[in-house]
């Protein structure tokens, strides 16, 4: 599509249902899809890359989509919304999967600055299954420190907590170590086959007290994280006090 037009992904619902499932196992707007929250990844991973083409912008998402019948895709553009011309290609390949994945479905899970809210929740999922990946565009601000804001990035000192079959399993470091980065992603825009991180903006421009930054970690070649009965993933939010403006995430697993 036309790199001019990117923002215009916000506003054009994807909906994918799988065989005959009475829901979309897919369900968010094509932003969320790419992570082309602010600006497209930089660099590439695993299962989110990005070729850029001068005026044309090439985005791609390359995690397998197994179905053993029929697939159905819809975009719905927002009615009060202009037109906007964009090319969806698939790669079909025949036969599914022989390891049990299930189909791959998303979570998207969103929640804005609020003093009774210690957390934000990623995933949640009944029955057995895996998880694959995790994007997230993550907006906070620094603690109030003797009337002064400290860093603005304060906010990534959360740990991710993942329950799996009941049972605690992970006890996370900081929210950037769970992305495999360090220390506020201070050596700026990365991309391994893992994971992710770009448009990191430790002040944001009129609001110097706020931070935002935009990430992906990807639980690809025997790095996945596989559940019996069921999963649960929380991200804590910097050192025990209200720092949260907004995060935004989207989980992909198999079920």
């Amino acid at each position: 599509m036309a790199k001019n037009q990117l923002a215009s992904l916000a506003h054009v619902q994807l909906r994918v249902v799988w065989d005959d499932e009475p829901e979309p196992a897919i369900d968010l707007p094509l932003s969320d899809l790419f992570a082309t929250w602010r600006d497209p990844p930089e660099r590439s991973s695993l299962a989110l890359a990005v070729e850029d083409h001068g005026a044309q912008i090439e985005l791609r998402f390359a995690l397998p989509m197994p179905f053993q019948k029929v697939a159905r895709w819809q975009l719905e553009r927002a009615s009060d919304q202009p037109d906007i011309a964009l090319t969806l290609a698939l790669e079909l390949a025949d036969g599914v999967p022989t390891a049990p994945w299930g189909r791959l479905r998303t979570q998207r899970n969103e929640t804005t600055g609020d003093a009774a809210r210690p957390g934000h929740p990623i995933a949640a999922s009944a029955g057995p299954g895996r998880l694959i990946g995790v994007c997230a565009d993550l907006h906070g601000h620094g603690m109030d420190e003797g009337g002064k804001r400290g860093h603005p990035f304060h906010f990534l000192e959360g740990d991710e907590t993942i329950t799996i079959d009941g049972e605690r399993r992970v006890g996370g470091t900081g929210t950037e170590d769970y992305f495999n980065g360090a220390f506020y992603f201070q050596d700026g825009a990365t991309a391994t086959p893992f994971a992710q991180v770009w448009k990191i903006t430790p002040r944001l421009p009129g609001a110097p007290q706020q931070g935002r930054v935009s990430t992906c970690r990807w639980h690809v070649l025997g790095d996945a994280i596989d559940f019996a009965s069921s999963l649960e993933m929380f991200l804590e939010v910097g050192p025990g006090v209200p720092v949260l403006d907004r995060f935004l995430t989207v989980a992909y697993l198999y079920r």
